[in-house]
């Protein structure tokens, strides 16, 4: 359990940087099809993650798994910290994050837009998370409750995103 905890820190620090990422790698009138590639890639990971991880269980036990994925976190890191990017010098002053969340949360609430967005990603999430979180009790009553079974379950929710759109593509 706290390998899977730390996992969840790692990629919640990831993602956002990968994210801020893609203007810099598409132009600027191809950001939103650039984020929803993104969406497409996010969903093939979790189709072919489960796959993965279910062949390495398989083959050499559950250590290796998380093994395996910490390696895949370091290299993610190593990339985040070799990247170039472009710095932009800004014309409003530095804001520490808790500043910045009590500006945040008065603009979220005073934008039609964007509490439609956030009422979505936060619906879509909540619900998403919990069906993750019951799906190794339901692998159990089904299939006589094997990792096979299980990981064919988590890839087929992969693929059921990634067929039905996923929520990954920008509002």
């Amino acid at each position: 359990l706290l390998l899977v905890f730390a996992n969840g820190l790692g990629l919640a620090a990831r993602w956002p940087a990968f994210s801020a990422l893609i203007p810099e790698l598409v132009p600027a009138n191809e950001v939103a099809l650039g984020s929803a590639l993104s969406g497409v890639a996010n969903n093939g990971a979790r189709i072919a993650g489960p796959l993965i991880a279910g062949a390495i269980i398989t083959s050499a036990g559950s250590a290796y798994v998380f093994a395996f994925n910490a390696g895949l976190s370091v290299v993610a890191g190593a990339l985040l910290l070799r990247w170039s990017y472009a710095r932009k010098t800004s014309a409003l002053p530095r804001e520490r994050i808790a500043g910045a969340i009590r500006v945040g949360i008065p603009h979220v609430r005073q934008s039609p837009r964007l509490r439609y967005v956030m009422v979505r990603v936060v619906g879509f999430h909540f619900h998403s998370v919990a069906l993750v979180g019951l799906l190794p009790l339901v692998a159990q009553n089904v299939g006589h409750g094997s990792a096979r079974n299980f990981n064919l379950q988590s890839s087929g929710m992969g693929a059921g995103r990634g067929v039905g759109g996923g929520g990954e593509a920008p509002a």
